[in-house]
């Protein structure tokens, strides 16, 4: 399956060159340079994730060593052994969720996993993902895991060909960094003049298969594999010593005919090795010289690879197409990571936001009206209550709400900060994921996440501790609750491409809505990140007087208004 990426838009090439570049994905340079590169396939993607998780593991147990060690001197570390703790904790969770962005954001799209197996992952334009589509496929990495071994993720590869899931949304797909060359074709000398024997066009794709086959032989072997090759071909007798020289001389003469695939082929593999040796060495001493070196060798490709569109040639176009990307990534290396982070965080994300507001109104509509349902019945009926909240949590509460003062009873601060936005992160993510069901799971978890936090209030409010409960949430609630209808009006958009495509192909509304989506996303985690800092420091017990909690919660929603209301409308124009 042949399929072509267009800024971050897959779709299926004509019949004829589909049949002859089978297993390769056709892009679009910024430029509109068409590249022609060879897809990964589950098996290679299925080992490079197992390397990559063999070496998540190793660094896990490697933590907790250290961390089991730290413990058994605990007693004399004191409040020094709780930093190392949260270093350790901190460590571990960001290996866990940063292992494959790094790879992506730092290693052009490789981690190590992938750079043993000659792979990786390319965006927009052929270069490297950009924060935004990393963002994007590894969090949806939490649905294509799903329901087991990657379910969701190997049917989906299945259906399209080359993207799982996290990369149908983020514009991405798994290429082959170094596949089958043909370095014998960029040594085809010109036609020296007339052969020892003319090659016909049907003979043509036989020779070279015959040299690729015959590439890890000696030149003997090579010599008397051609002698029999050119015997059943051409009927022709040749002594061996003399057999390749024949042979390479009638494929060098095929090559000088007008509008031959052969030469194009040669020339293809020509320019290949001229360019790769031009980042060979403006890698190992960058100099004004060999920068101009490197900009002729990408024009000179660029303009091969725009003669050799709609042609199928194999191999030769894709080392060609590999090697321009090698140029390109060094000629940009760091300016557009830069510059894409500054303007997501910075633009793109509150812009986003900001027009997707009614979404997000839509949302919060459903999270506090289950919310404001939930109440009343829990407020009316206490055998409601409990059946609705549960019998443990309905125990703390009847208990004086004292679970909120655990955090500050035992001092871990930093640990329940942690665990607060993990959770967080995850509610965000599952709110967006769920819109692949055309938003109705979005809304269904909102509804039930409203339902079950008003049956607390509302339990909490009969027994008359819901100001407890209330000064808990001053602080953090504001921001999180808003946070948690931005990640889930990401998942509204998101079925919005699904269910209501308008004249775009689904597969396209999909990707373009998922990329509005994932802003939402990030937005919300952003959120998620600093509030659950808040929720773990500032909110619990009686560490602060309720008026600094609702100082803090109305500082820290209006912090998020600045952020949506003045950079996003401004930008927005």
């Amino acid at each position: 399956m042949t399929l072509v990426l267009c800024g971050v838009a897959l779709d299926e090439t004509p019949p004829e060159d589909a049949a002859a570049d089978a297993g390769s994905v056709r892009l679009l340079t910024a430029e509109r340079v068409p590249l022609t590169l060879p897809v990964v396939g589950l098996g290679e993607r299925g080992l490079a994730y197992a390397i990559d998780l063999s070496i998540i593991v190793a660094c896990a147990f490697a933590l907790l060593f250290v961390y089991n060690f730290w413990g058994d001197i605990e007693r004399d570390l004191g409040a020094l052994s709780r930093l190392g703790w949260l270093l350790l904790v901190a460590t571990g969770f960001l290996l866990v969720a940063g292992y494959d962005m790094v790879g992506d954001l730092v290693f052009a799209g490789q981690t190590p996993g992938k750079r043993l197996l000659g792979i990786r992952v390319v965006g927009e334009g052929g270069l490297a993902p950009d924060p935004l589509a990393s963002f994007a496929r590894n969090a949806l990495r939490l649905l294509d895991v799903l329901p087991l071994g990657y379910g969701v993720g190997t049917v989906a590869v299945f259906l399209t060909g080359a993207q799982r899931l996290g990369d149908l949304v983020a514009g991405t797909v798994v290429i082959r960094d170094k596949p089958r060359t043909q370095p014998w074709l960029a040594t085809l000398a010109d036609a020296p003049g007339e052969p020892a024997w003319r090659m016909g066009e049907e003979q043509a794709p036989d020779a070279l298969a015959f040299f690729d086959r015959s590439e890890h032989l000696t030149d003997a072997a090579k010599a008397r594999r051609a002698a029999r090759w050119l015997h059943k071909k051409a009927g022709l007798e040749v002594a061996p010593e003399q057999a390749l020289a024949v042979l390479t001389e009638a494929l060098a003469h095929a090559a000088e005919r007008p509008g031959s695939k052969l030469g194009l082929m040669r020339d293809l593999a020509r320019a290949a090795h001229a360019l790769d040796e031009a980042v060979a060495g403006f890698a190992k001493a960058p100099s004004e010289r060999l920068a101009h070196a490197l900009d002729d060798g990408i024009r000179a490709a660029a303009a091969l690879l725009l003669r050799a569109e709609g042609r199928a040639t194999g191999p030769a176009v894709h080392q060609l197409s590999l090697s321009l990307l090698a140029a390109e990534r060094l000629r940009h290396r760091g300016d557009r990571r830069e510059r894409t982070l500054g303007q997501l965080l910075f633009t793109d994300v509150p812009v986003t936001v900001y027009q997707e507001r009614n979404n997000i109104a839509r949302a919060a509509g459903v999270l506090f009206g289950s919310a404001a349902l939930a109440f009343a019945m829990a407020y009316m009926d206490v055998n409601v209550a409990r059946a609705l909240v549960g019998d443990d949590l309905a125990a703390m509460i009847e208990g004086g709400a004292s679970w909120t003062d655990r955090i500050e009873q035992q001092g871990h601060f930093s640990r329940a900060a942690l665990q607060i936005i993990v959770n967080n992160v995850r509610v965000g993510i599952l709110c967006f994921g769920a819109g692949l069901l055309g938003g109705m799971g979005t809304l269904l978890l909102l509804f039930f996440n409203g339902f079950h936090l008003g049956a607390v209030f509302g339990h909490a409010a009969s027994l008359g501790v819901g100001g407890t409960l209330g000064t808990f949430i001053l602080a953090h609630g504001p921001v999180e609750l808003t946070s948690i209808c931005v990640a889930a009006a990401g998942g509204l958009v998101l079925g919005r491409g699904i269910f209501s495509p308008g004249p775009r192909p689904r597969l396209d509304a999909l990707r373009e809505e998922g990329a509005r989506g994932v802003r939402l996303l990030l937005g919300a985690t952003m959120g998620f990140v600093f509030i659950g800092t808040v929720e773990g420091f500032i909110s619990p017990g009686k560490l602060f007087p309720w008026p600094v909690n609702a100082l803090v919660g109305l500082c820290t929603f209006g912090a998020f208004f600045f952020y949506v209301q003045k950079k996003g409308r401004s930008a927005a124009g």
